[in-house]
């Protein structure tokens, strides 16, 4: 946990609403006290059935249109076509009776028979209003609280901001009344409140306990007491704020569910202060499968979301500042690490591409490419997923010194590398061993969000059984989408009990899990010995190479086999001579020489540090990212190349 974020630092209560009798109309308030229960007032009474069963306007809509304004002695009620009714505390009963609201059961204090009456007119059936009196007690699962007549929590928070992201979305924007909120915030960013764990408004303090799930009653328009024919906004809702595991792939969430710790005056205008957040539910915006047209073959994803249409682009080498939101143990050398930019610049990408961080360690800056693990239709944040390796610079760093809250810089994601780098995908083979793994989660993850057509298997490759990266979030994506399927290989020690493949991979293992390979287009990633046999084995099965695309995760320049001599390097285009050896790239003696040279990756990945070999020979360890004519006119990459003669070198 974290102290709150410094762009919550203007984020105050805008807005105050109790509903005195559950299902009817709010009334606002400037300030409200705050008992145990919730605020002062709200929901203290409900209608029910003559057996104690709760009245909602999910069933009778015609309650939300019941106005109740508070008074000295009780309550005054209007309604549509109804005589407006005093209810006065003096009135009630001392008889105390069952009632159910939802499942739970509880005893409620009788009011009055005048009262029953003006209620079973208006809603044409028996009925009956009973208060929350001292002897009703309604406990809930957080020890010693309780709630009044409300649904499950005392309170419900939404930010303004929120919904101004859900209307943009919709082709008719809501009011906020849709939400029946208590407390409206304003001065974050929507969805800021996701994150939120405690916080303090004035004199309370409140949990924030989960996200509210959603129903029917979002699309009841309390105006005319009429559901929306097309159940909007809860159409929208369902397709990026729907649950993500079994237990809630079915709910809908939107707003926070508050119990307070402490009783206390909140007022209007109060300063909210984040004193504790949590991660973020990591929502699927699964509209993203219904906005790609059938011809596009690079889709832009969120740039097809209209609450993103006056957010920055963040284009292709400029440099963000990220900040660390989220940081998961996948294994015990594996960490994800999630960010979000500080600015409001939406990232767009496709899945498997990667992302060039830049990092100040030891005083020196050090570029590295990571492919993003995350999946571009899960908006408002982005993954890399990290492997520390031994004497590894860049990922010991992170893994001992990344925490959430951290700052880092980054270059936007690019790369060639992804899903849409095959003009048709119908069947889809993605095999990948170690780290590799990172662009396949990217590619799993979207094809599942987007529910896609083409028929895709998952092949991944690890040491032993606790070396597989996010296991449990791939078999729950593979029961989601049935095209998806999933197979792994163990090349370690196996236990009796796994029941996958073991062993390298090899052509037997092949066609038992895709009997038909030669019908499918190869995704590959992983370490340089995998990638070479991977290759190898698919083309024999006859994968044809304009179906076959790799990703290495950093090449494999191997011993230096030629004794150290010394070479002449001309770099033409910066007018530099220098004298240099044969056993370094060609990008590090520029460098040493004082040469800004262009480069990203430093792994022959982004062909950043392209450039042309005039004269001389040339040792080259990756050149993926080079096309073929260009490879034919000596153009190298210099972060991939080790000079074997006198060299002369222009910029590319």
């Amino acid at each position: 946990m974290e102290e709150s974020f410094p762009l919550d630092n203007n984020v105050e209560l805008s807005r105050i609403s109790i509903y005195p009798i559950k299902s009817t109309a709010p009334t606002h308030q400037s300030r409200a006290w705050v008992e145990n229960k919730g605020l002062a007032f709200d929901r203290r009474f409900v209608v029910t059935e003559p057996d104690g069963t709760f009245m909602t306007a999910r069933k009778h809509p015609k309650l939300a249109r019941v106005d109740a304004t508070l008074t000295a002695d009780g309550l005054l009620l209007s309604a549509p076509g109804q005589t407006p009714l005093a209810v006065r505390y003096t009135d009630f009963s001392d008889r105390y009776q069952p009632v159910q609201v939802w499942s739970d059961h509880f005893q409620g204090l009788y009011c009055c028979s005048d009262y029953d009456q003006w209620f079973s007119d208006y809603l044409d059936q028996p009925c009956q209003l009973l208060f929350m009196g001292e002897q009703a007690i309604r406990s809930i699962e957080a020890p010693g609280k309780q709630v009044s007549f409300a649904d499950a929590y005392p309170l419900l928070l939404i930010s303004e901001a929120s919904l101004e992201g859900l209307n943009a979305r919709l082709s008719e924007p809501v009011k906020m009344e849709r939400f029946r909120p208590n407390i409206v915030v304003n001065g974050c960013d929507s969805f800021a409140e996701d994150s939120w764990k405690t916080i303090r408004i004035g004199e309370v303090t409140f949990e924030v306990i989960n996200p509210c799930s959603r129903c029917i009653f979002t699309t009841l328009d309390p105006a005319n007491g009429k559901f929306d024919e097309n159940r909007e906004p809860l159409a929208t809702l369902q397709k990026f704020r729907r649950g993500t595991d079994e237990d809630s792939q079915n709910d809908v969430f939107f707003g926070q569910n508050l119990v307070p710790l402490n009783e206390g005056l909140i007022k209007q205008g109060d300063r909210v202060e984040i004193l504790e957040t949590q991660p973020p539910v990591n929502y699927i915006d699964h509209s993203l499968a219904e906005s790609l047209p059938a011809s596009e073959s690079k889709p832009v994803h969120q740039s097809r979301i209209k609450n993103q249409s006056n957010r920055l682009a963040w284009t292709k080498g400029q440099q963000l500042n990220l900040r660390c939101v989220r940081v998961i143990e996948e294994t015990a050398d594996v960490k994800t690490f999630r960010f979000q930019t500080e600015t409001d610049h939406h990232v767009d990408y496709q899945p498997g591409q990667y992302l060039t961080l830049l990092l100040n360690i030891d005083g020196n800056e050090i570029r590295r490419c990571y492919t993003l693990s995350s999946s571009p239709t899960r908006l408002g944040h982005f993954s890399i997923t990290v492997k520390r390796v031994t004497d590894g610079l860049v990922s010991n760093w992170l893994h001992d010194n990344l925490q959430e809250g951290s700052r880092v810089e980054a270059i936007a994601p690019e790369g060639e590398f992804h899903w849409y780098a095959a003009d048709k995908t119908d069947k889809a083979l993605l095999l990948s061993a170690g780290s590799g793994i990172t662009p396949m989660l990217s590619m799993a993850r979207y094809l599942s969000d987007t529910q896609s057509e083409a028929k895709t298997v998952f092949m991944h490759s690890a040491r032993t059984e606790a070396d597989l990266i996010s296991r449990t979030e791939l078999d729950l994506l593979a029961k989601q989408h049935s095209q998806l399927s999933l197979a792994y290989t163990l090349t370690g020690d196996t236990s009796s009990h796994w029941q996958g493949g073991s062993g390298r991979l090899d052509k037997q293992r092949l066609l038992e899990v895709v009997p038909d390979i030669s019908e499918y287009t190869v995704f590959v990633c992983g370490p340089a010995a995998f990638m070479e046999s991977a290759k190898k084995l698919v083309m024999e099965l006859g994968v044809p190479e304009q179906r076959y695309f790799e990703e290495s995760f950093g090449f494999n320049s191997g011993p230096v086999k030629e004794a150290e001599k010394e070479v002449s390097l001309l770099f033409d285009s910066w007018d530099t001579h220098v004298m240099g050896n044969n056993q370094r790239t060609i990008l590090e003696q520029g460098e040493d020489a004082g040469l800004d040279m262009a480069y990203s990756c430093r792994a022959g990945i982004c062909g950043q540090c392209k450039v042309k070999v005039v004269s001389g020979e040339y040792q080259s360890f990756a050149d993926d990212a080079l096309s073929e004519q260009e490879k034919s006119e000596n153009y190298v990459l210099a972060c991939s190349c080790r000079p074997l003669s006198d060299m002369v070198i222009e910029a590319g």
